[in-house]
């Protein structure tokens, strides 16, 4: 039987290899998340998570760019699920033995939180990447109905 074609949407990603107008756009959107935050006097480490996180959804994106929302999302459980479980350490060493009713929790929740944080920055860092080949008269990316990671495109 005849399966009919289902048109995929177009997915963006960040590319291992990408233009100077993508590094224009991206450096205009960092200095703008970073002159917002300052506008509100965040405190400094929000600067490092929000930095981590999107490097490492980036990183992330990089190396799987085949499905590259669940690779960001995986990268940002694991992540946030590492320093939970750094935190719960802490925490024993600190107050004297490992209670258990805190310890899972923090875990569990840190994973979870790093789950929807991995999703949402690769979304954005990605949506940074749309924007540049909005903005581009060459695409970096193939946008015929079936993309391809870049290392699998024709040549």
């Amino acid at each position: 039987m005849n399966q009919p074609q289902v048109e995929r949407p177009l997915c963006y990603y960040v590319p291992r290899r990408f233009n100077l107008r993508a590094l224009m756009v991206l450096t205009t959107v960092i200095a703008a998340v970073c002159a917002l935050l300052q506008r509100f006097n965040t405190a400094p480490r929000v600067y490092i998570v929000i930095a981590v996180m999107s490097a490492i959804a980036a990183a992330a994106q990089v190396f799987f760019p085949k499905n590259p929302r669940r690779a960001s999302t995986i990268a940002g459980g694991v992540v946030i699920g590492a320093i939970g479980i750094f935190i719960a350490m802490l925490e024993s060493i600190v107050f004297g033995g490992i209670d258990l009713n805190t310890v899972i929790p923090t875990i569990v929740s840190s994973i979870i939180l790093g789950l929807f944080l991995g999703y949402a920055f690769g979304t954005l860092t990605a949506g940074i990447f749309m924007l540049a080949d909005w903005f581009s008269p060459t695409s970096m990316f193939n946008h015929d109905q079936n993309p391809q990671p870049p290392e699998k495109q024709p040549r």
